[in-house]
């Protein structure tokens, strides 16, 4: 099993690496990276491009939040089990990495180390959740900063300021979750998003495929929460971590399935 130490010892390397991947224009060569048009952060999979039950299984991996053992674990679990059936490993990492854990650079270095594999590169996708996207740079303090609280990985990088590749960490992490998706639907009424789905108030907007990729709709599907109880709940947009309620739900599945021509069912 790989430790802390196999990552802490060659940053430079997959720094590197992420930086050279990120000259590219367009998606990275990601897991449904096929289905995209251009930068496009709304993905909708067709049955030609959607993994067979039969031949892959998918993985799918909830807030890992700087806990590189969890992480590591649940990733060789996950390879043993599929090499048992004798099925490929999809992996399916639902976003937020960093802060609450003591390893958030390592986090990083890790999922950067599969993507950097190109064979591993194509079964692998990533979300981005809240504390992804809230990472960001000030070029004139030469501080990160973060639009949530705490953000522990953001001050872990500012109190590392002399470090240079650390700083060119943070800044490629930041250009990495600006390219990957906010939401893929799957053609068997799968939504995988990091948090929520786009609230009412945004339903009637929703006229086209292409309606998904606006910014409020990416922004909830990064950081509304189905409340625990509600059947309804009114939108919030004084908030980007407002609440929906199941039946709010259920209005926008039906609202997908009109647009997108195919089911949405659940996430």
């Amino acid at each position: 099993m790989s430790s802390p130490n196999d990552y802490f010892n060659k940053p430079e390397e997959i720094v590197d690496g992420l930086e050279r991947l990120l000259e590219n224009e367009g998606p990275l060569g990601l897991a449904f990276d096929d289905c995209r048009k251009g930068n496009q952060q709304v993905i909708r999979v067709d049955g030609d491009h959607a993994p067979k039950p039969e031949e892959k299984d998918l993985w799918f991996f909830g807030d890992i939040h700087g806990d590189l053992l969890g992480m590591i674990v649940a990733i060789k679990y996950a390879e043993a089990t599929s090499s048992e059936a004798k099925k490929v490993p999809w992996f399916i990492f639902l976003g937020d990495f960093t802060d609450r854990g003591p390893y958030d650079y390592l986090v990083l270095l890790k999922l950067y180390s599969l993507i950097l594999d190109e064979e591993k590169r194509k079964r692998i996708c990533v979300i981005a959740g809240n504390h992804d996207e809230c990472l960001e740079y000030n070029e004139e303090s030469g501080k990160f900063y973060a639009t949530v609280d705490p953000a522990e990985f953001t001050d872990w990088l500012n109190d590392r300021q002399d470090e240079e590749v650390w700083k060119r960490l943070g800044r490629a992490t930041i250009k990495f979750f600006k390219r990957i998706p906010r939401a893929i639907f799957l053609p068997d009424g799968l939504l995988i998003a990091h948090a929520g789905v786009p609230h009412t108030d945004l339903h009637d907007e929703i006229k086209t495929f292409d309606d998904f990729d606006k910014p409020l709709c990416r922004q909830d599907f990064a950081w509304s929460r189905a409340h625990e109880r509600a059947p309804k709940r009114r939108p919030n947009r004084d908030s980007k971590g407002h609440s929906f309620g199941r039946k709010d739900f259920e209005v926008f599945c039906e609202k997908a399935t009109e647009v997108l021509k195919q089911p949405v069912e659940r996430m």
